[in-house]
């Protein structure tokens, strides 16, 4: 009899523990949740905007995009994962981003000029926002 006492005590404080692991994982995820809606809280970093002209003096060869775009990278100096797309006036944008940064590059139609637009910023909304944006909601 002394014995099944002890297993039930066992048992009893096994499930207490459990109880206080989980209430403390609700109250640690309800007050996270509190804290990242309180946008006052977090308040907005200044936008650095940097808008760059550039002339090229050779015909960038359009053919694949991919290949431009790693040379748009070491030539301009841009770093980030990396979109690119023909627009329907013929330009070819570019967009380079990770968190805290993005780079727009903009070939225009004629593909002698290139128009670079560099946005930093680093508060926490707009990190997230970027995170999200970089991930693609996808699971690894």
């Amino acid at each position: 009899m002394a014995h099944r006492l002890s297993y039930l005590k066992f048992i009893r404080k096994t499930h207490f523990v459990a109880s206080l692991i989980v209430l403390i994982m609700m109250l640690m995820y309800a007050f996270s949740g509190f804290v990242m809606t309180r946008f006052s809280w977090f308040p907005k970093a200044k936008v650095d905007f940097d808008t760059s002209f550039y002339a090229l003096n050779y015909k960038p060869d359009t053919t694949n995009l991919e290949k431009l775009s790693k040379q748009i990278k070491i030539q301009f100096d841009v770093s980030g994962r990396k979109e690119f797309r023909r627009n329907n006036d013929g330009s070819i944008s570019f967009q380079f981003s990770r968190p805290g940064y993005y780079c727009s590059v903009l070939m225009q139609n004629e593909l002698d000029s290139v128009r670079i637009v560099r946005r930093k910023n680093a508060s926490f909304m707009r990190l997230i926002n970027v995170y999200i944006a970089y991930t693609d909601f996808q699971e690894a």
